[in-house]
């Protein structure tokens, strides 16, 4: 009995020991998952970045953000764009599951290469001709730039040079027709010009011509008069007193 005494003791330590490492193993375990879960629910979350350049931006947002909502809600990842003053590339932000990431990717990308890449060109033009580019209140200059689809603006030169620099935006083929258009003007205006300066310049008067001999009528010393026989005649031809003597 006395063992019996000492034993009980013994065995409910061993028993509260037992249970306890028990609850410290649940408990570390339990941390364990959750941190495991956490693991895979940060993992789910995908975060992609894709250079747009700036000329497509505004098109890829849409009036008052269309175009990204639209891709959010087909796809399910959220879409921000990041614009940099220094760079020729603003960034497209997309945060989201793995699938939904990469399929906003992928619409993004093919709408930046269905889109047509812009570019910036200039040419020279003579200063006299920029009046006729621009035309009475830009009207001819507008009307080129309707009908090329470019952007088009003509730099002052502050010392008043000879020729003037003509700038561009647009694709390389709005730009080409621009430029043709532009050319055209020069071609007009330059004519005009030159039609102006012949209306200006004095006819050619040409030189008068010499008179030319009066033939003078003289008879012979011999010859008889009023004697009803033929008269012998010479005729002597004579410059005009002013041009020399008398050819005998």
């Amino acid at each position: 009995m006395a063992n019996a005494k000492y034993l009980m003791p013994v065995v409910l330590g061993l028993s509260l020991l037992s249970v306890s490492a028990f609850v410290v193993y649940y408990v570390f375990k339990k941390d364990d998952e959750e941190e495991g879960d956490k693991r895979v629910k940060t993992s789910r979350i995908k975060v992609i970045e894709v250079d747009v350049p700036k000329s497509i931006v505004p098109a890829l947002i849409g009036r008052g953000g269309s175009n990204i909502k639209e891709i959010e809600r087909t796809t399910g990842a959220k879409v921000n764009v990041k614009e940099f003053s220094d760079k020729e590339f603003d960034v497209c932000v997309i945060r989201g599951r793995s699938d939904a990431a990469q399929m906003a990717e992928t619409i993004i990308h093919d709408f930046i290469n269905q889109q047509p890449v812009n570019v910036e060109d200039s040419m020279s033009v003579p200063a006299w001709a920029c009046g006729r580019i621009i035309g009475s209140q830009g009207e001819n200059i507008n009307s080129i730039s309707h009908r090329s689809g470019a952007r088009i603006k003509v730099v002052s030169n502050g010392d008043r040079g000879t020729e003037r620099k003509v700038l561009f935006w647009g694709t390389k083929e709005q730009i080409k027709v621009a430029k043709d258009l532009i050319e055209n003007s020069v071609a007009q205006e330059k004519c005009r010009r030159e039609i102006e300066a012949s209306k200006r310049s004095p006819r050619h008067v040409s030189s008068s011509q010499s008179p030319s001999p009066t033939p003078s009528v003289t008879t012979s010393d011999n010859a008889e008069d009023s004697s009803g026989d033929q008269v012998q005649k010479h005729v002597k031809y004579k410059r005009s007193e002013n041009r020399g003597a008398p050819i005998e």
